[in-house]
């Protein structure tokens, strides 16, 4: 009974993921177990991997992208799929590891930064964690593709990760 009312107060707090879930079309749970989630596949994750690859002359698309990370990642995917319960949004996340395992599975090292400011946008590229400020709002980019990443929540914008790709 008490993770009936757990339950029931997690939705009324975060929303209706598993509502929304009802409403998408019905070929999205067979997509979903074949590790093809179409919110993951268009999500900033892939998008920000596809970007660092292009400038690496390397060309895979989002979509191979997610769908390796959601094979590769079944934890995750799990925790996606519990989080998508409150709010079907939690779909489109990829977390820090995948996005580094994604690069190291290419044969690439990665070097965490701490300020924005060490990069070289003649000679470097990295993947970056932006958030937005006082919300659960993170978002991907790639340097030196995406140019507004220190302003794309405007004046909220924190940057929280930095993974420098070493060639």
């Amino acid at each position: 009974m008490r993770l009936f009312f757990i339950f029931l107060f997690g939705l009324i707090l975060m929303g209706c993921g598993l509502m929304d879930q009802f409403r998408e079309p019905s070929h999205f749970s067979e997509l979903r177990r074949e590790n093809k989630d179409p919110l993951h596949l268009f999500s900033c994750g892939p998008e920000a991997l596809e970007k660092a690859f292009r400038e690496l002359n390397i060309h895979i698309d989002q979509e191979d992208i997610s769908h390796s990370i959601q094979k590769s990642h079944k934890f995750n995917s799990f925790v996606r799929d519990v989080a998508a319960i409150f709010n079907n949004e939690a779909r489109r996340i990829t977390f820090p590891e995948e996005m580094i395992n994604a690069l190291k599975d290419k044969g690439y090292s990665i070097e965490k930064r701490k300020e924005y400011s060490d990069l070289n946008e003649i000679i470097d590229i990295a993947i970056i964690l932006i958030k937005k400020r006082n919300t659960l709002t993170y978002h991907w980019v790639c340097f030196p593709v995406d140019k507004n990443i220190l302003t794309f929540f405007g004046k909220d914008t924190v940057v929280k990760e930095i993974y420098l790709i070493i060639k």
